[in-house]
């Protein structure tokens, strides 16, 4: 039997519909594969902000206080964390890691080899 006397008989219609229903379902099981990645990498995104803004907070609470650098990351975090759909958890660090007195960004000046030798020798 030729190919001609084979759509012949089964119509070019069927043939066409067959093939885009096989189409369509290797592209809906591509894109449920491919949605299925994605929500696990949202996930372990937010897994890691969560762990990271914590960390942060409780930090900051040691110290009694955020600096300028903190306050920053904190908000950028926070930020990514709620648009990805985080939890009500955070919005409650959030809330008191607001409240934290804030702190000039200055970092501790490193005393030199020459400043800790003369300390010690006037001790």
């Amino acid at each position: 039997m030729s190919t001609y006397q084979f759509l012949s008989i089964i119509g070019v219609q069927a043939l066409s519909a067959f093939i885009i229903n096989f189409l369509l379902n290797k592209f809906v099981v591509f894109r449920s594969s491919k949605n299925q990645k994605d929500e696990s990498i949202k996930d372990a995104i937010l897994c890691l902000l969560r762990d990271s803004l914590l960390d942060l907070y409780y930090k900051s609470c040691e110290k009694g206080f955020a600096n300028l650098a903190d306050r920053e990351n904190f908000e950028m975090m926070y930020k990514s964390y709620i648009s990805l759909g985080g939890n009500g958890v955070i919005k409650e660090a959030y809330k008191r890691f607001s409240e934290l007195p804030g702190k000039p960004n200055h970092p501790a000046r490193r005393r030199t080899d020459k400043e800790v030798w003369n300390e010690s020798d006037q001790n």
